[in-house]
């Protein structure tokens, strides 16, 4: 059990240094991105203030680039609004593509820091109920 516990324990590490890499392989195709998509369209303040942010917006906006790719609903976006065309125009399927590594990663690290979180939560209250 233990070390199933320190597996658990070192995936979001891995993943968190994978994401940094992902993230400084891809920046400027991310800015390039970002860029395009901001002098076509108005960005929500949600999604505009992550865009600003660097890294840490990153994981928000890349679920809005994977959205928008998909062509499924975004949240705050209208679904008849412009910005749904943005994948179509010029190269930006393949600029999109090459962020969709670092989304999934980033969702990877959070599920298995999730999953330690209620283990912790487990333990925590196991010990505290049989005591």
């Amino acid at each position: 059990m233990k070390s199933i516990a320190m597996f658990i324990a070192i995936i979001p590490l891995i993943c968190l240094i994978a994401c940094i890499l992902l993230y400084g392989l891809n920046r400027k195709n991310y800015h390039n991105l970002l860029n395009e998509l901001k002098k076509e369209n108005v960005l929500p303040v949600f999604y505009s203030y992550h865009s600003s942010v660097g890294f840490f917006g990153a994981p928000v906006m890349a679920y809005l680039f994977l959205r928008i790719k998909n062509n499924k609903k975004i949240f705050f976006i209208n679904e008849g609004n412009d910005i749904y065309n943005f994948p179509n125009k010029k190269n930006n399927k393949h600029l999109i593509n090459g962020i969709i590594p670092f989304y999934y990663t980033f969702l990877t690290g959070l599920g298995f820091t999730c999953i330690l979180c209620f283990i912790g939560l487990m333990i925590k209250l196991q010990t505290a109920f049989i005591s």
